[in-house]
């Protein structure tokens, strides 16, 4: 099926509101996908057949969701279970993912010819697991061909305690209101990386959680 990853990519399946599972594609032929017996799951928490489920992997700018209902299952080594695809894959944009906590250090690295030596000192406006959004200041040394939309780039940066160097796909770029360059970009976060960028929301969510209360805007 066109637009699905290729063949051992990782990919998870959600099985009910509260737990997703991590697996991968070993075949797709037609409409039906068949991925590794998701981790945690296997015989004991396999759902019933033609049960709705959905499965979804990140790419580099997105995240893609698609609907799927279980048709049967391999028992060999690995264990395999056969999915239905129900229609095709929808973006889920970094607009999707919990984005906030800017006002801190960023740095990026121009990465179109690369060579990653090159680091402009900017300042981020929010991040998710998604992308984030940051202003550059603009300049001499600020090469902006480079940073044209689908353009490639390393940012590097410290949240949540943890140093993070995620490479990523400028979305686009526009003036910055206060002066300078607003440079929106998407990324596929390690694990690791992922992890640290949600604690470091949540910590801000309650950081300004609290902030509200005690300027009396949330009752």
């Amino acid at each position: 099926m066109k637009d699905l990853p290729p063949i051992n990519s990782l990919l998870y399946l959600v099985v009910d509101e509260e737990s997703n599972h991590r697996s991968r594609i070993e075949d797709v032929s037609g409409g039906v996908l068949t991925i590794a017996a998701p981790i945690g799951a296997g015989d004991v928490h396999v759902p019933d057949e033609d049960q709705q489920l959905t499965v979804f992997w990140a790419g580099i700018r997105t995240r893609y969701l698609l609907g799927v209902r279980l048709i049967g299952q391999t028992r060999q080594t690995p264990p395999r279970w056969h999915l239905q695809a129900a229609g095709k894959p929808t973006r889920n944009t970094r607009r999707n993912f919990v984005r906030g906590g800017g006002g801190y250090p960023v740095e990026i690295a121009p990465d179109s010819a690369g060579t990653r030596d090159l680091w402009l000192e900017g300042t981020t406006v929010d991040v998710s697991e998604g992308g984030m959004c940051c202003v550059v200041p603009l300049g001499l040394d600020t090469p902006a061909d480079q940073l044209a939309p689908d353009g490639h780039l390393l940012a590097r940066m410290s949240v949540a305690g943890q140093t993070v160097k995620i490479p990523a796909n400028v979305i686009t770029t526009r003036p910055a209101a206060e002066g300078g360059l607003q440079v929106v970009v998407g990324w596929e976060a390690p694990d690791s990386d992922a992890q640290a960028i949600r604690r470091h929301i949540f910590q801000w969510e309650v950081s300004e959680r609290r902030r509200r209360l005690d300027s009396g805007l949330d009752v």
